[in-house]
């Protein structure tokens, strides 16, 4: 079920959300740090969120780059071989189809 969401988005989109993500997840570590008493639970918080943010704004940065290598072979293509609908990049484990 959350595959065929992901295969149906936008990667566009799913770039600007998971830049959103990337700087809510920030905003918690920050809101974690306000909240939480224990200073462990501070450290082990703000260590969670922004390995979490870092890691969507790394997935992003590869959608982008599997969306420009899709286009770039997409412009070599001839009326005979592969068609744009069969590129598909990934994003945090899941398949997203790429229109180039």
């Amino acid at each position: 079920m959350v595959s065929d969401l992901f295969s149906s988005v936008d990667p566009n989109s799913l770039r600007n959300v998971a830049l959103g993500l990337s700087g809510g997840s920030l905003l918690l570590a920050l809101i974690a740090l306000k909240v939480l008493k224990s200073m462990v639970m501070r450290v082990v918080g703000v260590v969670v969120f922004v390995a979490l943010s870092l890691a969507l704004f790394a997935q992003r940065s590869e959608l982008q780059s599997c969306v420009d290598s899709a286009k770039n072979a997409a412009a070599g293509l001839t009326s005979n071989s592969t068609t744009a609908s069969q590129f598909q990049c990934t994003f945090m484990g899941f398949d997203v189809d790429v229109n180039p």
